[in-house]
């Protein structure tokens, strides 16, 4: 029997960010996997800063070049909106930086969402059983990895 495992190599697998911010938390933990497997995460966290002369002309090249590699990346993965208003920055790590902070205060009230659309989640009196604990764990994981704590009884009261 064969493993598989998830390609964080394709961009295919990157989610385009929603311009409501629903999906980022699932957009910036693929878009970060998929850039680190480029080798480009520097140019968004900062830590490969634009060489300034005396570095040589080829240093600077080769620094544009994946500036532009690491932009293109980011560029596919933004709504047409997003892509303008995050264009008016000068480097990727600018873009980066305001997409992080514009989505992640979208996220106190996408969090709220969340917490309703678990709260308001139950089975049909014939509904599919399988299915709705599906949808629940689903629901419930991505409730969790944004901090969110449910006790055992809150999560049993959706089953």
């Amino acid at each position: 029997m064969a493993t598989t495992i998830a390609d964080v190599s394709s961009i295919s697998r990157v989610p385009v960010l929603q311009s409501d911010g629903a999906n980022w938390l699932i957009f910036s933990t693929r878009f970060k996997l998929f850039v680190k497997s480029k080798a480009r995460w520097g140019h968004f966290d900062g830590t490969t800063p634009k060489p300034v002369p005396p570095a040589a002309q080829a240093e600077i090249d080769e620094w544009e070049k994946h500036e532009d590699e690491a932009h293109n990346f980011l560029a596919q993965k933004l709504e047409d909106n997003t892509l303008l208003q995050a264009n008016e920055k000068a480097t990727v790590a600018d873009m980066w930086e305001w997409i992080s902070d514009e989505y992640t205060a979208l996220s106190s009230h996408v969090i709220a969402a969340m917490q309703a659309d678990f709260d308001n989640c139950n089975c049909g009196e014939n509904g599919n059983v399988r299915a709705h604990l599906d949808q629940l764990t689903l629901k419930h994981r991505k409730l969790v990895a944004v901090g969110v704590i449910l006790t055992d009884s809150q999560y049993a009261t959706r089953i």
